[in-house]
């Protein structure tokens, strides 16, 4: 291989001219050919059988207007500075023309949707504000359910065992094994209705 590589060096030094000129003449074969041969250039193609390929064949005979493409055109300025208002309105009315363009089906103003965003994380940050007012909200309407709660528990009537009559809860009276005890009965008081 280094002797293959040497001789074509060698060669390639001895005729230096004849070298270049052949190199000149290949690639003006090669250019002529793409030009005259090689049709228009395309940023689209296609791959016949894939299942995006029939996606997309779908979307065009459903679908016409989703079916085709989208480009992305980046503006700037030179020194990197906010646009101005007159640069503004320039970009929006040159985005505007481009809707007449033959397969352009429409152009989004990109100040247009500058101001949508803002407008929407307002909306988003409003509708955040509204939620923490609303868990505040629930969160004090369950404290003042609990706060409702309490006097009940602490009321005395309703702590501790039930009292039968007679009986002191205090003391503990020792029985004997075989005696028996009944508890008194509370019999409410009737009450009388008086006629007129």
């Amino acid at each position: 291989m280094a002797s293959l590589l040497f001789r074509l060096g060698s060669f390639a030094a001895r005729r230096a001219w004849a070298v270049v000129i052949s190199w000149l003449v290949i690639l003006g074969i090669g250019v002529g050919a793409f030009l005259g041969l090689g049709g228009t250039l395309s940023n689209s193609f296609d791959i016949p059988g894939t299942a995006s390929g029939a996606v997309t064949d779908q979307l065009a005979e459903k679908l016409p207007d989703t079916a085709g493409g989208t480009g992305t055109v980046v503006y700037r300025t030179t020194d990197g500075s906010a646009f101005t208002d007159e640069q503004k309105k320039a970009i929006s009315e040159l985005a505007a023309s481009a809707e007449d363009l033959d397969g352009v089906a429409s152009v989004i103003d990109p100040f247009d949707a500058q101001q949508q965003r803002a407008d929407q994380a307002a909306q988003l940050a409003d509708g955040e504000k509204q939620i923490t007012d609303g868990r505040a909200q629930l969160d004090a309407g369950q404290t003042q359910l609990d706060e409702g709660r309490l006097p009940r528990r602490a009321c005395p009537s309703t702590r501790g065992p039930p009292m039968r009559a007679g009986r002191s809860t205090s003391r503990s009276r020792r029985r004997s094994p075989g005696s028996r005890s009944t508890p008194a009965r509370v019999t409410p008081r009737s009450t009388r209705s008086v006629r007129r």
